[in-house]
């Protein structure tokens, strides 16, 4: 019988934690979440709302990308490769700003989206928020990315994630294009 990801996400808490020597009282008081919860998550009981499974990860001393790097998606048993010639732009705006879409995928309540999003230099994207956490990775460039009050500096190589009911907007000031990978859990009802 295939394991579902839910049963795969909470096999792979349960193996961090004990590889780390941590309890499960240790990790509860990390993420501030009761014994039982993260007892139901470990044993596919339970799907972690996503800023519970981030603090999760957190109170593991992991990251993101080292956590879900070995997790497969087991469904159908098949793997969804996505060529890059496949990938069919579509503009945003008249500024030149690009979005790629990856994969959209619903699992129990969420709907994960995955996307390249480019931003043409001297861009400025509107402000927005949704009900939803966002990931992103910034493939190539430099921008600066307002969310909330605060404005983030951020190059190549830099991640990042954060409440989607914040309002935020990226701002390309360079003279070079700004790809970014993105990651978005929304609540199916959003």
């Amino acid at each position: 019988m295939h394991r579902t990801l839910l049963q795969e996400i909470g096999a792979k808490i349960k193996k961090v934690r004990r590889e780390k020597g941590l309890t499960v009282q240790a990790v509860a008081d990390r993420v501030g979440v009761s014994k039982g919860l993260i007892s139901r998550i470990e044993n596919g009981h339970n799907l972690p709302s996503l800023p519970v499974l981030i603090g999760i990860i957190k109170g593991l001393d992991t990251s993101l990308n080292s956590f879900f790097r070995d997790i497969e998606k087991i469904e159908n048993q098949s793997v969804n490769i996505i060529r890059a010639e496949d990938l069919k732009p579509l503009k945003l705006n008249e500024s030149g700003s690009v979005i790629f879409p990856m994969k959209k995928k619903k699992l129990d309540n969420l709907i994960i989206s995955t996307n390249i999003l480019e931003i043409s230099p001297g861009t400025l994207l509107k402000k927005t928020k949704q009900d939803s956490l966002k990931y992103k990775f910034i493939l190539e460039g430099q921008l600066q990315y307002k969310i909330g009050e605060k404005v983030y500096a951020l190059n190549k190589g830099d991640s990042f994630y954060f409440d989607g009911n914040e309002p935020h907007f990226p701002a390309n000031h360079s003279n070079k294009a700004v790809r970014i990978l993105e990651i978005e859990y929304l609540k199916k009802n959003s």
